[in-house]
């Protein structure tokens, strides 16, 4: 129907009679019509708003002076809130237009601070992206608005018609991935995963990195290889931030933002590249380059990865969040356990003598290291389903210390182990044989 002929005419539940500026009141049944016909004059206009009878016309408001009147403005206060969704209507298809073309009570339209200013007039949007909102007003300050239906274009996701659609929000923070600056909430920012490709998908799941938990499907969460206190930041070990504060609407939980007052921000989070190859532990499937797979050194069966490419074979991933299932724990999963053998702070798979033994794990993986640096030369990986295990009791070498030329000033409780682990550069080398 055309707007003239129309009782809502933007279709987002509330009458146009209520965002025209008149008083609820004058409608009660919520039909969108007077209750009081009276006409005076017969020209068609009710007395009440009728000039020519004393009357007061529609003041037809436009809150957050867009140019769109509010009776035909989707965001009639521009605060990234549709008004369907600030007035409790129904919009299940996320188009903010409400699904019944029923009209909502305007008398008592929801009114969250209770100060008599309803939602639909207040900026009052808490996940307000920083970058949209710079003097934090509460509204976005560039309202271009190209296709006219009041949701301004930064925010509008079916831009070039009237309606929206629901904007991406992988992580469920509030902010669309669009304006989100760490879109998976594992504190590595998008731009780091991205790396300059925005499509990067390093272990080819489908699930783009800066979607993906478990960027090179090791096993090991993003989280974790990027070098962040688990236990501080991931008590639940899901692979995503447990803080849900977010001070400056960018993204980036606080826990991991370097500025959480300013939506310009780099995140604190440089992740961790143990063997200083220029490719980042969480996207490296052999951080240390000791030749062992991080699969394999973070504690998972060798098997999982038949044709021994550092990735799992298996990629099934019932949710989408980029880890397998035979590690999600969401999925029935067991979460890499990720050990450090020799208990020195650094996880076997960045440590370059796993059982501080004085043996590399690169020699007794059987790795070759002509230049004797601990990192196997060609960067190939050995067969993590066959890795040597001298007194074949099981545990191989690498994880068992069996160094019988072990200086026993280094050792002098004879356990096999070096006794001081002290270890200046977080190899895994202890300093005494660094």
């Amino acid at each position: 129907a055309t707007d003239f002929q129309d009782l809502d005419s933007d279709n987002d539940g509330v009458s146009d009679l209520v965002e025209g500026g008149s008083e609820a009141s004058l409608d009660s049944d919520t039909n969108g019509v007077l209750d009081d016909q009276t006409d005076s004059d017969n020209d068609g206009i009710a007395d009440i708003f009728d000039i020519d009878n004393s009357g007061v016309p529609s003041s037809t408001p436009d809150t957050d002076g867009d140019g769109v009147p509010d009776y035909q403005d989707l965001d009639s206060d521009n605060d990234g809130l549709n008004d369907v969704d600030e007035v409790g209507a129904t919009d299940a298809d996320r188009d903010g237009q409400i699904d019944s073309y029923n009209l909502v009570d305007g008398s008592n339209l929801k009114d969250i601070d209770n100060n008599s200013v309803p939602d639909i007039l207040e900026p009052n949007n808490p996940k307000m992206p920083g970058n949209l909102d710079t003097n934090n007003d509460g509204v976005i300050d560039d309202n271009t608005d190209s296709d006219g239906d009041g949701i301004p274009d930064f925010m509008d996701d079916n831009e070039g018609n009237f309606g929206d659609s629901q904007m991406p929000d992988n992580d469920g923070d509030g902010i669309p991935d669009e304006h989100d600056l760490d879109d998976d909430n594992d504190g590595i920012l998008d731009e780091v995963e991205q790396s300059g490709n925005a499509n990067r998908d390093t272990d080819g799941d489908g699930v783009l990195d800066h979607l993906d938990l478990d960027s090179d499907g090791d096993g090991i969460l993003d989280l974790e290889e990027s070098g962040q206190v688990i236990v501080t930041v991931d008590a639940d070990g899901n692979g995503i931030l447990d803080s849900t504060v977010d001070s400056d609407n960018d993204g980036v939980m606080d826990t991991a933002d370097d500025d959480d007052s300013d939506p310009f921000s780099n995140g604190t989070i440089s992740p961790i590249d143990s063997d200083s190859d220029g490719i980042s532990d969480f996207q490296d499937l052999d951080s240390d380059n000791d030749g062992i797979s991080d699969l394999v050194e973070g504690g998972s069966d060798g098997t999982l990865d038949s044709n021994n490419d550092g990735s799992i074979d298996d990629t099934s991933d019932n949710d989408g969040d980029g880890i397998a299932d035979v590690f999600d724990t969401d999925n029935a999963g067991t979460k890499a356990s990720v050990p450090d053998t020799d208990a020195d702070g650094i996880p076997d798979y960045q440590d370059l003598d796993s059982d501080n033994d004085g043996l590399n794990d690169v020699d007794e993986s059987g790795g070759t290291d002509n230049n004797g640096d601990g990192q196997i030369d060609m960067n190939n990986l050995v067969d993590g389903t066959s890795l040597p295990d001298e007194d074949g009791n099981g545990i191989v070498d690498v994880l068992e210390p069996n160094n019988r030329k072990l200086p026993g000033v280094l050792d002098l409780d004879g356990n096999g182990i070096i006794d001081d682990n002290s270890d200046t550069d977080g190899d895994g080398i202890p300093n005494v044989l660094d």
